[in-house]
């Protein structure tokens, strides 16, 4: 079927791949921080990493009280604090860096990562906001490039209907002629000025384009 590009918002379009992108390099960066800060847990399957992202703090401390052999009477959860002492994990430096605080100047695995000063990690809506543009495998996100340039197509508009084809067609028409007109000789650029303003058009540099804008608009009124 015939379809004619009549506009497309690159801005939008760019704004969103800096936010997919954004999404992905900050999702990375809290798998790849819960992996130096601890050696027990991997991060393989989405499901994992939903529940690292929901609360980076207190799914830290479920990994390490569950992965250590401590007994404990009474069924009492051991104080993840000395628990972590003990075992000479840097819980302290774990809790401040996913809550976007200062990070101690000696934090050995902080000399492995990326760490955004001032930033809390990415948040669970943040993510969630731009999941279905990423996999994730085996620890690792990729961009769904399938998907994201389904999404990008949505930033165009196009003459899709035989009526709207005709409509721009016409106008496609009205401003090669208005410009050759103006190439030959047979109208200056004050005359083409006012003519453009009359038909809706738009003229610049001396040049008649035409206005997406109001082309989009005459579709509704077909």
């Amino acid at each position: 079927m015939e379809t004619i590009l009549i506009n497309e918002n690159r801005s939008a379009v760019a704004d969103f791949q800096r936010s997919v992108d954004n999404v992905l390099e900050r999702s990375q960066e809290l798998v790849d921080q819960f992996h130096q800060f601890q050696t027990w847990k991997r991060i393989n399957t989405k499901d994992d990493f939903i529940q690292l992202i929901e609360d980076p703090a207190e799914y830290f401390d479920q990994v390490l009280i569950n992965n250590v052999d401590l007994k404990s009477t009474g069924n009492l959860r051991p104080n993840p604090e000395m628990v972590a002492k003990m075992f000479d994990v840097e819980r302290e430096s774990w809790q401040n860096l996913v809550a976007g605080k200062p990070i101690r100047s000696d934090c050995k695995p902080c000399n492995k990562i990326t760490i955004r000063k001032g930033t809390r990690s990415i948040s669970l809506a943040q993510f969630q906001q731009y999941q279905e543009y990423l996999i994730f495998q085996d620890g690792t996100f990729y961009s769904d490039e399938s998907a994201i340039q389904a999404k990008k197509e949505s930033f165009k508009k196009f003459a899709k209907s035989p009526e709207e084809i005709k409509v721009t067609k016409h106008y496609q028409e009205l401003v090669d002629i208005l410009n050759n007109h103006i190439k030959q000789g047979f109208a200056g650029p004050s005359a083409m000025s006012e003519i453009s303003k009359l038909m809706n058009l738009r003229f610049v540099d001396n040049k008649i384009y035409l206005n997406n804008e109001m082309l989009i608009e005459s579709f509704k009124k077909l």
